[in-house]
């Protein structure tokens, strides 16, 4: 137990002389460096001129939308992009609710558009494995599920007929979505 507590204090008196040592050695430092002029202030006194130059990024501003239109709880939806890539025609949606963030489901057994000059109804688009082609899916992957708070989402479906110039989309506790234009490719 004694040799413990000298083993200790040993220990300690290392530390403190080390530490002195150092002390000491920043002490003669300063006095062995030359005098400030009489209109120098000392280099740990003098202040400097700080520019900061942002690099990161401005964020980028939303996208225009196509049309936007009354959704659940007093929120809007913005249909912001609409392409045709090969077979496939997919909708990109934005919802916006400034007052508040919550999440909405959106069941997609009930998305769908009509061809305006045909009249045909089109689902969403459903993978091999019958699960459907939106984002972002729950984890049963019968609805998307998006935040009100700039939340996106999106949908793909066939490509409409040819010769369709124009489709209504219907998608639950939206506005009217008709009229929507179909890229030409």
């Amino acid at each position: 137990m004694l040799t413990e507590w000298i083993m200790k204090k040993a220990r300690f008196a290392g530390i403190a002389i080390v530490a002195g040592v150092a002390l000491t050695a920043c002490e003669a430092r300063d006095e062995n460096a030359a005098p400030a002029a009489d209109n120098e202030m000392p280099e740990a006194a003098q202040t400097s001129q700080v520019t900061r130059i942002d690099t990161d990024p401005a964020p980028a501003p939303a996208p225009q939308a196509i049309k936007t239109v009354p959704f659940a709880r007093g929120s809007t939806m913005d249909i912001t992009n609409i392409e045709i890539v090969g077979d496939i025609m997919t909708v990109e949606f934005r919802l916006t609710d400034r007052e508040g963030n919550w999440t909405q489901n959106i069941d997609l057994d009930q998305v769908n558009y009509i061809e305006d000059q045909t009249s045909r109804m089109v689902s969403v688009l459903q993978n091999n494995d019958g699960q459907y082609v939106a984002s972002p899916l729950t984890a049963n992957g019968s609805s998307v599920r998006v935040q009100t708070r700039d939340g996106i989402g999106w949908f793909k479906f066939p490509r409409p007929a040819e010769g369709v110039t124009t489709i209504s989309l219907s998608i639950p506790e939206a506005g009217s979505l008709n009229g929507l234009p179909v890229p030409s490719t």
